[in-house]
Order: structure tokens, then C-alpha cells, then sequence
């Protein structure tokens, strides 16, 4: 592991706010202590999967696919709303930036979201019951 990999897993990891990333395949490959302590999944149980199938409100799916493959094509995103089921059935909303995430030759291999902001929905059905045009405003 070069020098960049270890300082970029130090910041991600004592960073304060919540912070994650995927693979070019939308899998999540990084999961920070902060979003663990919110969400409730460690990050054990995080890695590897979808991130949009396992922890995104199903509504968001389209705009969130459509916003990651934004950014690992490199087109970053700013002011994006994220919102997860969490491990105890209660929704989290997250205002986001996604950025891409090259390796050391400079090719893009996923993207790494950072909060921007944090707003709890007390219920699954609270979003649920969110118009479609509000869910294409806010969930992209």
C-alpha cells in the first residue's frame, strides 16, 4: 500500500462527519465510523455491497445511480441528497458531495460521497409519502 493509500484511509477514517465510497460497480468500498455510528451497519457489514440496494429508500434508486455513474465517469456532484434505511428501520437524510476517486495511474475506480449535512425522517413512511416530484428535487 503506497503512502497516498494509507493518509487517504487516515482522513476517511477520523473524519468527523460521515463519509463513504464505491467501485465503478456501485459497490461500497469505503465506510467510515461516523456514517457506522449513524446507520448502524458496521463496516464489515457495508463493504461490498450495492449501495443503492442495500441502504437507499428505493424511491432515490434512479436520480442515485444516475448521480454515481455521474461521478465516476468524473463529472463531480455537489448538493445531493442521500436517504438510508438504517439498521434500526428509521430513514437518514444526507446532503452530499460525490467526488471521483482515481488510483495512482489517474483512472477513475469509484467515487467517494462526504456529507454536507445530516436530516432525520422519523419514519420509513415519511418518505415514502414524499411526492415523486419532491424525490426527483431532493434525491439528486
Amino acid at each position: 500500500q503506497d503512502g497516498g493509500s494509507a493518509e487517504f484511509e487516515r482522513l476517511i477514517d477520523t473524519a468527523s462527519t460521515p463519509v463513504f465510497g464505491v467501485n465503478t460497480a456501485g459497490n461500497i468500498n469505503v465506510w467510515n465510523g461516523k456514517i457506522a455510528s449513524i446507520i448502524g451497519f458496521t463496516e464489515g457489514e457495508a463493504l461490498e455491497k450495492s449501495l443503492v440496494k442495500a441502504f437507499l429508500v428505493k424511491k432515490c434508486h434512479a436520480s442515485v445511480k444516475d448521480v454515481l455513474n455521474d461521478a465516476i465517469q468524473g463529472r463531480e456532484t455537489t448538493v445531493l441528497e442521500l436517504v438510508f434505511h438504517t439498521k434500526s428501520n428509521v430513514t437518514r437524510s444526507f446532503f452530499m458531495n460525490a467526488f471521483k476517486r482515481r488510483d495512482v495511474e489517474g483512472n477513475v475506480i469509484g467515487a467517494v460521497f462526504a456529507t454536507q449535512g445530516l436530516v432525520a425522517f422519523p419514519t420509513p413512511q415519511q418518505v415514502a409519502a414524499k411526492s415523486p416530484e419532491w424525490l426527483q428535487k431532493h434525491c439528486r
